[in-house]
């Protein structure tokens, strides 16, 4: 009888334990379910939220930086400084180019573009130590994102002698889903505009600012200033980098369409290029 009494006690002891351990099993795995699966934590972030952010972190090539970030290239420079005859001091640390980190074709073509840039800035640093008269006065760039965009503006600025510094500009721009180039197009589009009225849009902006630069070199050049055939000119520049798709254009960090436009202007070497806002 004892012995029975036993038997049942430890069956029951046995039981308890099984059903302790199932119970215990049974709340770890729902628990990392609610952590994998958001549909089973009310207080997660949805896929859908998370959705873009996935994205964007797989087309990096290191997640652990930004889409964009200062390029490591080794400058292989006669000086770290030099001055000129005007008593100007220059610093080839100074020259600051963008590595694209984003996994693409297009990204890649456009790093190997960017690298040239760098090569060619390196080697008229080294001619500027040597002459003392040229000189790098600037060189930057601006990384933009906005919504699914992301757009690079890379500006430098080269001057020889006594002339002034006139700045030349690099667009870049990729979808932040995939990393491939967004095309003008695209860009346009996603500023509000469409086929219909994009060239119009232009025309109407190269308007706008070539009164404003002619009005101020009337009075210098008052037999050159010929106001529609500057202005001609400068939207024929235009059409002609659409043509041979040579455009630079991007959006702003407030979704605004930018392009670059070289303008005919009765100064100097005559042709400028400017940035125009698109409204």
């Amino acid at each position: 009888m004892k012995q029975s009494g036993k038997y049942i006690i430890g069956t029951i002891m046995l039981i308890l334990i099984i059903f302790i351990s199932c119970g215990t099993t049974y709340l770890i795995t729902t628990n990392n379910i609610n952590k994998t699966n958001p549909k089973n934590c009310p207080k997660c972030p949805s896929n859908e939220e998370n959705n873009i952010s996935d994205k964007e972190t797989n087309i990096k090539i290191d997640v652990d930086k930004d889409w964009a970030y200062d390029a490591l290239y080794e400058k292989n420079v006669l000086a770290d400084s030099y001055t000129t005859t005007y008593y100007e001091t220059f610093y080839a640390k100074d020259i600051i180019v963008p590595y694209i980190n984003i996994n693409s074709s297009s990204a890649n073509k456009a790093n190997q573009e960017i690298k040239k840039i760098f090569d060619n800035l390196i080697e008229f640093y080294n001619e500027s130590v040597n002459n003392k008269t040229s000189a790098i006065s600037d060189t930057n760039y601006k990384k933009i994102s906005y919504k699914n965009t992301y757009s690079l503006l890379l500006t430098q600025k080269l001057g020889s002698g006594t002339d002034v510094a006139t700045p030349t500009y690099y667009t870049y721009n990729f979808d932040a889903k995939t990393g491939e180039k967004l095309t003008f197009e695209d860009i346009y589009t996603r500023a509000g505009f469409t086929s219909d009225n994009i060239d119009k849009k232009v025309e109407s902006a190269i308007t706008n600012i070539m009164q404003e630069k002619l009005e101020d070199y009337k009075d210098s050049y008052p037999d050159k200033t010929n106001f529609d055939t500057y202005n001609n000119e400068s939207f024929n520049n235009y059409k002609e980098t659409l043509k041979n798709n040579t455009l630079k254009y991007y959006l702003t960090d407030d979704g605004k369409l930018n392009i670059i436009v070289s303008l005919s202007i009765p100064v100097g070497k005559g042709f400028f290029d400017t940035i125009i806002n698109i409204l």
